[in-house]
C-alpha cells in the first residue's frame, strides 16, 4: 500500500474563506482545473466523509 496516496484527489481547504491562505487555495484550484487534476474543496465549517466508494463533501456555506 502506498501510504502517501490515501486519497485519489487533492483537497483544497479554506476555499473562499476569510483565512489569509484562501487566495493561494484559489490559485491551487485554478491549477487543478487547468491540469485536470481531481480535487474537492472544503469551505469553513465543511467536512469530508470518506467511505470505500466515493467521498461526500458537506459544506455549510455556498460559494
Amino acid at each position: 500500500m502506498d501510504w502517501f496516496r490515501i486519497h485519489p484527489y487533492c483537497i483544497a481547504p479554506h476555499y473562499r474563506s476569510n483565512y489569509s491562505e484562501s487566495p493561494l487555495i484559489g490559485k491551487s484550484v485554478e491549477y487543478f482545473i487547468e491540469q485536470k487534476i481531481p480535487f474537492v474543496v472544503l469551505r469553513d465549517g465543511g467536512a469530508l466523509i470518506l467511505d470505500s466508494k466515493s467521498p461526500l463533501v458537506l459544506n455549510t456555506s455556498v460559494c
